[in-house]
């Protein structure tokens, strides 16, 4: 049983969103960023807080090896099983796709759990909504810089989508 994640509510939230799963998906596959990360930038700014590379790097440290060893694999086994289901009746490959999708999701959460845990921005006071926007774009530039990549036009494009739905967050 999980403990109260203001993160993970927020997340959900905001991904249900209109257009947001598709604007993170695409940055997920353009970038192999981990979306939790990059709510978490939204997160922190609709907290009112502006991320420090050191902070995001130690959010980033903090999940890699789960993100990458556990919710990369559970995903990229769920991708597998929708284009081939390995010779068995689709039907029966697609009920454990579905079981892998929800282990997938609880992994997703155990992630924000720790991110969560790790920075301790829900103590954080909201400020003025004006600056979350702002907030927003500097934190995901600055996950992006700790990724050492650079966004493209279309990128500010998929970013702006999901920071104009925090906004009614």
């Amino acid at each position: 049983m999980h403990s109260k994640n203001l993160f993970w509510e927020f997340s959900l939230d905001l991904y249900a969103r209109p257009g947001v799963a598709d604007a993170c998906l695409q940055l997920q596959e353009r970038h192999a960023l981990d979306v939790n990360l990059l709510l978490f930038a939204c997160w922190a700014a609709h907290r009112g807080h502006r991320l420090t590379g050191p902070e995001m790097s130690a959010a980033r440290d903090a999940v890699a090896n789960w993100h990458d060893h556990i919710v990369r694999e559970l995903r990229r086994l769920r991708k597998e099983l929708k284009g081939d289901p390995r010779g068995v009746p689709v039907v029966s490959a697609n009920a454990v796709r579905e079981q892998i999708k929800s282990v997938e999701l609880a992994a997703e959460r155990v992630e924000q759990d720790v991110l969560f845990g790790q920075m301790q921005i829900g103590s954080i006071t909201r400020q003025i909504r004006t600056e979350t926007a702002s907030d927003a774009e500097r934190n995901i530039e600055t996950y992006f810089r700790v990724l050492t990549k650079s966004t493209t036009g279309e990128d500010k494009d998929l970013i702006d989508r999901i920071v104009d739905q925090l906004l009614s967050v």
